[in-house]
Order: structure tokens, then C-alpha cells, then sequence
């Protein structure tokens, strides 16, 4: 099966993605395919690999940006709550790119916010 595309979702034009942690392919639900930001945040907070990567990693999946030819690995808790801001500054600190947008969210939008994390730049157009 394809995988979930970043492009596919885009609430301006009324093109809303299913979430894939939820819905379709579950091979896509999670952050576990070896290369993704899980497993610096479980060091960071000495978690097991069956526990969430963060207290705030709800709604995880990964979606492919056949733009950039990478995977942009995203989280949608349902609040950011200042105690999550410094595992983001970390994330950078470990060369990751990272987004917060309520625009790009799939799971809930409206109610959950996206927490979107990728290796290379996020285009201005997301």
C-alpha cells in the first residue's frame, strides 16, 4: 500500500486526509521504521520501546513528502503544554526539524494540534 502523503491534507482546499494512526494502512501508525525521532526521546527519557517516545507523542504516525524524499514524522497531542517545549528544543539539538501547526492536523482537527518532525526544512507552503 502507498503510504499516507503530507500533501494529501490541506483544510484551505477542503482536502482533509484520514489520520493514520487511526484509519487505513497501520503500517504507518508509530514512529518505529528505525530512522525517526523515537528513539532519542525515549533515551531522553529513559522509556522502553513499548512506551510512548514522550508524554506528549499522541496520535503518532509518519507521512512521506515525496518533495523532499523523506519522512516527516508527526505527533498529535491534544495540548502542548510548556513541559513538551524543551524535548523540542532537544529534537533540534539533535539535528531534527520541527513544526507545530493546528492546520496540518488529521486526528481530531480542531481538537489536537500537529507536532510535525522531519531531517530536512519544512517548506513555507504547509
Amino acid at each position: 500500500m502507498e503510504p499516507p502523503m503530507l500533501n494529501d491534507h490541506n483544510p484551505e482546499f477542503n482536502q482533509l486526509a484520514p489520520c493514520p494512526c487511526c484509519k487505513g494502512d497501520t503500517s504507518f501508525r508509530g514512529w518505529d521504521d528505525g530512522e525517526s525521532p523515537a528513539s532519542a526521546l525515549r533515551g531522553r527519557h529513559h522509556r522502553k520501546e513499548i512506551e510512548r517516545p514522550a508524554f506528549w507523542c499522541d496520535h503518532i504516525y509518519r507521512v512521506w513528502d515525496d518533495s523532499a524524499d523523506e519522512w516527516v514524522y508527526v505527533a498529535e497531542p491534544y495540548n502542548l503544554p510548556d513541559e513538551a517545549f524543551p524535548d523540542l528544543a532537544f529534537l533540534r539539538n539533535e539535528g531534527w526539524k520541527v513544526l507545530v501547526s493546528a492546520r496540518m492536523a488529521r486526528h481530531l482537527p480542531g481538537r489536537t494540534v500537529a507536532v510535525l518532525i522531519r531531517r530536512g526544512e519544512f517548506s513555507t507552503e504547509i
